[in-house]
């Protein structure tokens, strides 16, 4: 049975039948994907047996004995068959322990359902050669290591390290917690040639029928798109596993190009040089103190809102720290930058503090063309202003029509930035956040239009 874990060609399922074989398979620490028992059974033994089962955390499928039957290569399965993984599992911790070792930004692929063993196998394939450190499947509604998972990956599978954990959405929260950030596969995205999928990342990808599902989509901090130019509105699982990848890969090359010029220069100086002109200088400076913000983000709360949104303010903080640090004073930009971020956090604490008996209030004003730096339209016959207290409700349905860039741009302004401050946080070109600004208006004067007919 050792054997057929380490081989590829003639793998069968590794299925396990009969009471005591099962129990003992349990008992030995052998990685169980999958336990069948059937419907109703309930004496002594196969009690036992899901009492391991409940201990392992593998999954339980009660089944009818025509089932067992059909599963059954040996017909003497006495009411119990487990499916036993083809290769062992590894943990979260070793992943993230094969990045630190390489001495590189984590880089991993989380896989949100699965269900194609075709799929993961050429998933693992992608992930062995663009250099992920490892991959994260959900225990339930996913298909597992199975022998022909192995065969597809073309042995991949022995060097990629491959995790399985209960909760998708909560093992991303703790890497979060770690320095982490995370990018899905969505078509309503923004372009991915236009995000920074450098740093530490986590590329998540969704199951084949449904896509990512709401709840990990929501613990994402980006949701990209493939650019599509045929008639058909996606692309197979696996093959957006591999584009997006790629995607990251050439990202993670410029980046280490630019990295090698800035890594030994203090951030006096590249303040400095960035003063000079060497605008992508800020972009340097935004990625790496980055962990910094998710660090004083986290040891606070937002009333009514999220540790997401207080690492958005945190970053509106650091690149005011880049935008006001003066050279010629006898302090360090680390002391500056952290005075920054943390004076922007409590700003927005206190802030959510004065409204927290209150319901959300929002003032937009989409006014013209004024002073240079300002967000304004070219025409407003119909001004569109919200300037009385908004509910809740209200503003949830204003959100609910905003693309993911569009909801990112309407926050900022909110914040207060000019149309050039978010063009600079979100790396954007100052047209690109004009853009998005006229498509919020029309929308907002949409659902105006409607509510007052209806």
């Amino acid at each position: 049975m050792e054997d057929e874990k380490k081989t590829f060609t003639g793998m069968k399922e590794n299925h396990i039948e009969g009471r005591n074989a099962v129990l003992e398979a349990f008992r030995s620490g052998r990685t169980i994907d999958k336990l069948y028992v059937l419907d109703g059974c309930q004496d002594g033994p196969v009690r036992s047996i899901t009492r391991e089962a409940r201990k392992h955390d593998t999954i339980v499928n009660y089944v009818t004995k025509e089932r067992l039957d059909q599963i059954s290569e040996t017909g003497k399965h006495q009411g119990v068959i487990a499916v036993s993984a083809a290769y062992d599992y590894a943990r979260v911790e070793d992943i993230l322990a094969l990045a630190e070792k390489k001495g590189e930004p984590p880089f991993i692929l989380i896989l949100d359902g699965i269900e194609d063993p075709h799929n993961l196998g050429a998933i693992i394939r992608t992930a062995n050669q663009a250099g992920a450190h490892g991959v994260i499947i959900p225990k339930r509604r996913a298909v597992g290591l199975t022998p022909t998972v192995a065969r597809t990956s073309a042995g991949a599978v022995n060097y990629v390290p491959v995790a399985k954990v209960t909760n998708i959405s909560n093992t991303m929260k703790e890497l979060k917690d770690r320095g982490m950030w995370f990018v899905c596969a969505d078509m309503d995205g923004t372009l991915m040639y236009d995000m920074d999928l450098t740093g530490p990342i986590g590329l998540v990808i969704g199951n084949e029928g449904d896509g990512v599902s709401p709840l990990v989509k929501k613990n994402c901090d980006m949701v990209a798109s493939i650019p599509m130019k045929g008639d058909i509105d996606s692309l197979n699982a696996s093959v957006a596993a591999g584009v997006l990848s790629y995607e990251i890969v050439r990202q993670r090359m410029k980046k280490d190009k630019k990295r090698m010029k800035y890594d030994a220069c203090t951030d006096e100086e590249l303040i400095e040089r960035l003063r000079q002109g060497e605008t992508e200088i800020t972009d340097y400076i935004l990625e790496k103190y980055k962990p910094l913000v998710r660090k004083y983000a986290n040891a606070m709360y937002l009333i009514g809102g999220e540790t997401d949104d207080l690492i958005q303010e945190g970053m509106i903080g650091l690149f005011k720290a880049i935008r006001d640090f003066c050279l010629d004073k006898d302090s360090s930009f680390f002391h500056f930058a952290g005075l920054c971020i943390h004076r922007q956090l409590y700003s927005a604490i206190e802030a959510s503090n004065r409204k927290k008996h209150q319901p959300l209030n929002s003032y937009l004003s989409f006014f013209e063309q004024g002073a240079e730096g300002s967000i304004g339209f070219t025409s407003s016959p119909e001004q569109l202003v919200i300037e009385q207290e908004v509910s809740r409700e209200l503003w949830n349905r204003v959100n609910s029509r905003l693309s993911p860039m569009e909801k990112q741009v309407l926050q900022f302004y909110l914040d207060g930035n000019n149309y050039m401050q978010i063009a600079g946080l979100m790396k954007k070109s100052p047209k690109s956040v004009d853009n998005a600004l006229q498509r919020i208006r029309q929308k907002i004067r949409q659902m105006n239009h409607l509510e007052e007919r209806g």
